[in-house]
């Protein structure tokens, strides 16, 4: 009884907790303050190192974006976590950064205006994730590409979103302002930093630098859905997810997979697939030959289909272009009645196209057990690094 009675206290206090928590939130977002954390990221085989950064706030503050650590992960992911300033803040109006890029040897430098009504729409948006808890936006990941290119996302449960992509121009620091205790100088810091990443020294080796735009045609957008065919009784679709070369990525669940509307996304990198039939449980992770999949949407939706910064949803385009101008893609993945896919196509009213087997790695589990693995899968090649 005593031992019954001490659980009712607990969970009154902690049903208290919740509600002042809940009051508390609705409170800053009248304020328009945010629980919101700064992280960084760059692409593995062009590393990158942050000088100094910071995000400039509205009352002329700032919060500081880590740095002095070596930068290369997975594109659109940010590698640190810091608890920067206040847990409510309201979000950045603007971004100072200087960063060294490794593979090139260069310093660039980005001092910008943030888009503010994107931004505020992003982190006023709210959404269900996989345990269906309410869940924001809470993050700021600055992303550093080669050829002086910031690309900024906004981070949250299930979701990575494109903010904005800024350019700066190359600048002179001195060895003794980036590295103060430093002996050497900056281009032999910068080989012997390469030198200890094998797959960064071999691949800028063999390939050298990327093409100065590769990095913007991975943001470029096409108004398409992904459309899961699936050959098997009483298929009930749990969820799509999709990493995007341009560093998104989406969990797709609930009323956003009945309803499976298009829009206007990136070209997706890989893409996870689960789905119930009857009894059992189904799994299917692709990942796309980067060149084949960039190179099938220019072809399937045109090389002149519109391109800006300004416009990220179907409906601003129709208003522009014409209503229905703007080609609607079905990427449509086909699946048998075991569980392994036989074709992935493309198809808008310009044209369709299939991508061969060889161009894909394909992992399949049903009931949490390997049932099909393609011999050219690659477990490093599905998590992008």
């Amino acid at each position: 009884m005593q031992n019954m009675k001490i659980l009712f206290i607990v969970m009154g206090i902690l049903s208290l907790f919740s509600s002042c928590s809940g009051k508390k939130e609705k409170q800053q977002e009248k304020e328009k303050l945010y629980s919101w954390y700064p992280s960084e990221s760059a692409p593995y085989l062009y590393p990158t190192t942050i000088h100094v950064g910071y995000f400039g706030m509205p009352d002329k503050s700032t919060v500081y974006i880590p740095s002095k650590s070596f930068v290369g992960n997975v594109w659109g992911v940010g590698q640190s976590l810091h608890v920067v300033g206040e847990e409510y803040k309201p979000l950045p109006e603007a971004i100072e950064i200087v960063w060294l890029s490794f593979t090139e040897n260069k310093f660039y430098f980005v001092s910008e205006w943030l888009p503010k009504n994107r931004l505020q729409s992003l982190f006023d948006t709210v959404w269900m994730n996989v345990r269906k808890i309410e869940q924001r936006y809470d993050g700021l990941v600055v992303g550093m590409a080669p050829y002086g290119m910031i690309q900024i996302w906004a981070v949250g449960d299930g979701r990575r979103t494109e903010v904005c992509c800024l350019h700066g121009a190359e600048v002179p620091v001195k060895m003794s302002e980036f590295r103060p205790r430093a002996i050497i100088s900056q281009d032999e810091y910068v080989k012997s930093t390469i030198e200890d990443e094998p797959r960064v020294y071999e691949n800028l080796k063999k390939n050298g630098l990327p093409d100065s735009l590769l990095f913007e045609n991975y943001r470029k957008r096409f108004n398409y859905h992904i459309v899961p065919e699936i050959e098997m009784e009483d298929v009930d679709l749990t969820q799509i997810a999709v990493h995007y070369f341009n560093g998104e990525y989406d969990v797709i669940l609930w009323e956003r997979l009945k309803e499976n509307l298009y829009s206007l996304q990136a070209r997706p990198r890989n893409i996870y697939i689960s789905w119930t039939a009857g009894k059992d449980q189904y799994e299917v992770r692709f990942v796309f030959d980067e060149q084949m999949i960039l190179s099938a949407f220019e072809k399937v939706f045109g090389s002149d289909y519109p391109q800006r910064d300004d416009f990220d949803i179907v409906e601003l385009y129709e208003k522009l272009y014409g209503e229905g101008k703007l080609p609607k893609g079905d990427f449509t993945i086909h699946i048998d009645n075991e569980g392994k896919p036989t074709k992935v196509s493309l198809k808008t009213e310009k044209g369709e196209m299939s991508v061969p087997t060889d161009k894909m790695q394909i992992l399949v589990i049903k009931n949490d057990k390997l049932i099909y693995e393609s011999s050219n899968y690659n477990e490093s090649d599905w998590w992008g690094y």
